[in-house]
């Protein structure tokens, strides 16, 4: 079940700096020095959302990664996307 907009509202002030919501969207842009750092980074988060069973977006390229969250079954923010968001902040 998708949350509302008070409770998305509220689950955003707990998450790290840089997380935005965009739509339906949770959207975190991190940038690194080199496009190795960035790998480890995606990486890092594949063993978190298989835990999970819930799987990011992830853009990468030269020393940056996008991790977009969205819960595509339910058409929008579940607490599912909260969770992992809250998993990938511990690992920044």
């Amino acid at each position: 079940m998708t949350l509302q907009e008070a409770a998305i509202n509220a689950k955003l002030q707990e998450l790290g700096t840089g997380w935005q919501r965009q739509g339906k969207h949770l959207i975190l842009h991190e940038t690194f020095g080199n496009f190795v750092d960035a790998m480890a980074f995606a990486q890092a988060i594949t063993p978190l959302a298989e835990t999970q069973g819930h799987h990011p977006d992830l853009e990468i390229g030269w020393g940056r990664c996008t991790v977009l969250l969205t819960t595509h079954d339910a058409g929008g923010l579940t607490e599912k996307d909260f969770s992992l968001a809250k998993a990938v902040d511990r690992i920044r």
